[in-house]
């Protein structure tokens, strides 16, 4: 995963890479989320509906409010579903 430093009402344009390891492909379908969770546990979720190329998904993510977050990019395609947790990130 590629972004820039996130600040707050900016557009950070993310770059979300998955390959499914079972088949060593690039995932060529499938919905990516990336959550932001604050300590107060505020959830702001930022969505990509498909890859922009194969196994490459970009998207847009312009947090709300400064502070501390918990990362959380998943992946949900009919041939598989894969969560991380990236713990803390800071947005300015």
């Amino acid at each position: 995963m590629e972004y820039p430093p996130l600040v707050a009402g900016v557009k950070s344009r993310f770059a979300v890479h998955f390959t499914n390891l079972q088949t060593f492909k690039a995932q060529k379908a499938g919905n990516v989320d990336v959550t932001l969770t604050s300590i107060d546990g505020a959830t702001e979720i930022f969505s990509a509906t498909a890859p922009s190329r194969p196994g490459i998904f970009g998207l847009d993510v312009q947090p709300k409010r400064s502070g501390k977050f918990a990362m959380t990019v998943s992946l949900s395609a009919a041939d598989v579903t894969d969560r991380h947790e990236l713990g803390a990130v800071r947005v300015y």
